[in-house]
């Protein structure tokens, strides 16, 4: 993650990178689609040193994000898993454009550009605590990453309600901001700001359509194979092993390289 900071100026992690550096989840960055190839170049052709990888599996069956999956044969059946986002969207709606995410940005004390606490707040927010039925749903480390964000950095929070969600959103999600500052959790509020954001994605018909097609597949059980493995099996080598999962992620149309 340091070196891709270090060449792409629009590179950015945007949440949890401390669960990252500690060795679990996968690492979640964005970025403006027109890097994206370079990136990818530089992220396989580096994983060998940086990341002990062999080989590197590449999808781009899901909509505005490609997923890079990595065999660390010490790590194994753990994949290291890299996602990078060209257009995060929330109930089929286009938001948070990655251009506009880069002034959010810091350079972290490792080296790696991401979002100051108070912007991640808010995409944690709007991914883990908003939903069609209101109710509040933050719990645990997801609830005290929040917490801390918005007593660290309540203003980048504010200013990030204020610029990266479609406008229908931006008012509800500032008060319902208000209220976790205060301890609270408005159901009014939450169900507001997600039905601005469902409203959104009708000034985007062909990428809400993308979205929603994709939600259907994965609620059938039809998603690619490697998007399977990830939201389903925790990224974990299935057991006839890793050439068996190479052969697989070929067959499916994935790219796969030997590094």
């Amino acid at each position: 993650m340091r070196e891709l900071t270090r060449r792409h100026d629009r590179f950015v992690v945007w949440k949890h990178l401390d669960r990252s550096l500690h060795g679990y989840g996968d690492v979640d960055a964005v970025a403006p689609e027109p890097d994206v190839p370079a990136i990818t170049q530089d992220a396989v052709s580096i994983a060998a040193v940086t990341l002990g990888a062999t080989h590197a599996i590449l999808c781009d069956h899901v909509p505005s994000v490609r997923l890079h999956f990595f065999v660390q044969p010490y790590c194994l059946p753990q994949l290291f898993e890299l996602d990078i986002w060209m257009q995060p969207s929330r109930a089929s709606a286009r938001w948070a454009d990655p251009r506009r995410m880069v002034p959010f940005s810091i350079l972290g004390l490792h080296g790696i550009r991401h979002l100051r606490p108070g912007a991640e707040a808010i995409m944690l927010l709007v991914y883990q605590g908003l939903s069609w039925k209101g109710r509040d749903k933050l719990a645990g480390e997801e609830l005290k990453t929040i917490e801390k964000s918005l007593l660290d950095d309540l203003e980048g929070a504010y200013e990030a309600c204020r610029t990266l969600p479609p406008w229908p959103a931006r008012s509800a999600l500032l008060k319902l901001v208000g209220c976790l500052r205060q301890g609270a959790w408005s159901r009014k509020d939450a169900l507001q700001a997600f039905g601005g954001f469902a409203l959104a994605g009708l000034a985007h018909p062909n990428f809400a359509v993308r979205q929603a097609m994709h939600r259907v597949q994965f609620i059938r059980g039809r998603e690619c194979l490697m998007f399977k493995l990830m939201r389903r099996h925790g990224r974990q080598v299935p057991p006839d092993g890793v050439n068996a999962l190479l052969d697989a992620a070929h067959a499916s149309g994935h790219a796969v390289s030997t590094l």
